[in-house]
């Protein structure tokens, strides 16, 4: 738990920092900036690898919190269906912060992939085509 708690401060600082920066920059969306540096949008979980429990990170007045939100057994689908919204909710929280911020974490990607491809023999392509 203690790991879940430093990685969990580490995320709330840099989200922080992100968010104050972007303030500094003066763009035009400072109110959904203010807005986003209230949500809580830093999740960790810890698994022993029959249950979890998730955990929600934040920073308010400059004092760092940490709080249970959730506890289920990886036995059960409640479990497997707690970390997979807990997941969701976190991308999505991460797209929003980017498109706050001016990024696209969705190019990375498709540079990726065009460079595989560009790599890739033609006969692997087709190959990878007709698996596909």
């Amino acid at each position: 738990m203690l790991q879940a708690a430093y990685y969990g401060a580490i995320l709330v600082n840099a989200r922080s920092r992100a968010l104050a920066q972007a303030r500094q920059e003066g763009t035009g969306a400072a109110a959904a900036i203010d807005e986003a540096g209230e949500d809580i949008a830093v999740f960790t979980c810890i698994s022993n690898g029959l249950s979890v429990e998730v955990y929600t990170h934040y920073c308010e007045d400059e004092q760092y919190y940490q709080n249970l939100v959730g506890r289920a057994s990886l036995l059960e689908p409640q479990g497997r269906i707690l970390i997979r919204n807990i997941q969701d909710l976190a991308r999505s929280k991460s797209y929003q912060l980017a498109a706050l911020l001016g990024a696209e974490l969705g190019g990375e990607e498709e540079k990726d992939e065009k460079e595989v491809k560009k790599d890739t023999p033609r006969r692997s392509r087709r190959l990878q085509a007709q698996q596909d």
